[in-house]
């Protein structure tokens, strides 16, 4: 009865990945012993099975779970500057921009202090809503049957790979696209380097959990969003550092090394730059267009 249930989880997955074979990768995941992962002979995709069930109005994020909230703030502002640089060129004749899971906020209010746009944030979490209340430039949604406007740019970072069903949410989306909008999203990246070239196995462990049920690549999240959209850029952004993956190396855990991080400062920055040339980097982002 199980394998029955697989194979009908995978006719539903999104096309064409619904066509393809998977086998399994892995029993067990960092937060459940009893979830197995599937990988697709392309070795593009993964999915959980069973799938995990979990209430985002309730969500604690795993940062918080392993006591590592201080140390992601602290990495979070660059970040977020790095990000927008790679970024910047299709807001800047935007008007209209919705942020999907902002949070709490730092990307908008980013956004806000580089250009005076229309911005706007659809946001499930209460806490994070109600601090917004403060931010007097924002328009707050809290459910996509609110939103009666158009944006010309529609942008959602490490939410999609939480999505599980990813092609229902691409569709309200899209409707919520004027007609030169573009969609930029990003993903944790199947070919995360700790995981691809360096084969840590403890953070083959780590990485897949309960809040992600699938983990795309470049290729597989192509094969979607063809059908729908205009793939009109993919950008390969690497968010940790040589100081986070050297803990990973000799530590194996997480949480990065303040000590590493102050030797290897100055060639932190060449050694991202490497990983994105290279195309193997933690996340993904994805600028989409209308399709005709």
């Amino acid at each position: 009865m199980i394998r029955d249930s697989l194979k009908d989880f995978i006719k539903e997955l999104p096309s064409p990945l619904n066509k393809e074979k998977f086998f399994l990768l892995k029993k067990g995941i960092w937060d459940d012993d009893k979830i197995e992962v599937f990988i697709n002979q392309k070795r593009d995709f993964t999915f959980l099975f069973p799938q995990p069930e979990i209430d985002y109005n309730k969500y604690t994020p795993r940062k918080k779970k392993i006591g590592l909230v201080s140390y992601k703030n602290t990495i979070m502002k660059e970040e977020n500057e790095r990000r927008y640089l790679k970024i910047s060129n299709y807001i800047n004749n935007c008007k209209d921009l919705l942020e999907i899971g902002s949070g709490e906020g730092k990307f908008l209010k980013l956004i806000n202090s580089k250009k005076k746009l229309n911005l706007s944030s659809l946001e499930k979490d209460k806490l994070s809503n109600n601090n917004y209340k403060k931010l007097k430039w924002l328009n707050t949604y809290n459910d996509f049957s609110q939103i009666k406007k158009k944006f010309d740019v529609i942008c959602f970072f490490h939410v999609f790979e939480h999505i599980l069903k990813p092609q229902d949410f691409l569709i309200k989306v899209k409707k919520l696209m004027s007609p030169n909008a573009k969609i930029i999203f990003e993903v944790p990246s199947l070919f995360d380097p700790i995981m691809n070239l360096y084969q840590v196995k403890e953070y083959n462990d780590f990485f897949f959990q309960s809040q992600h049920p699938y983990t795309y690549s470049s290729n597989s999240l192509k094969r979607i969003l063809k059908q729908n959209f205009v793939v009109e850029n993919t950008i390969y952004f690497q968010r940790y550092g040589i100081d986070n993956h050297l803990s990973w190396l000799i530590k194996k855990k997480p949480g990065g090394d303040k000590k590493l991080n102050s030797l290897y400062k100055d060639a932190n920055k060449n050694y991202i730059k490497d990983l994105e040339k290279s195309q193997n980097t933690d996340s993904i982002i994805m600028v989409l267009s209308n399709s005709m």
